[in-house]
């Protein structure tokens, strides 16, 4: 499909037509994650994670910051094992 960059205030945008939003069951308002690859634009669905797997991410995070302790790679392998894996 071809169609034309549009100016709105200050920022551009593109016009997606209903039916191309209907067949991935999205609509106005409906958030986005839009990436540059190859040499075009990627837009998909935004899909957040739930919230365990969102704290998951997050404590492994702050687990690197925190100095050695015994038992930090027996705690990262449990929490990748319950909460990261599918």
């Amino acid at each position: 499909m071809l169609t034309n960059i549009r100016a709105w205030g200050n920022s551009q945008g593109l016009c997606i037509p209903r039916d191309m939003l209907n067949t991935l069951g999205m609509g106005a308002r409906d958030r986005v994650e839009i990436n540059v690859q190859d040499g075009g634009i990627f837009i998909r669905p935004y899909k957040p994670l739930d919230d365990k797997k969102q704290a998951a991410i997050n404590l492994k995070s702050v687990r690197k910051k925190i100095a050695d302790i015994d038992y930090r790679e027996e705690m990262n392998s449990y929490l990748d094992e319950r909460y990261l894996h599918e």
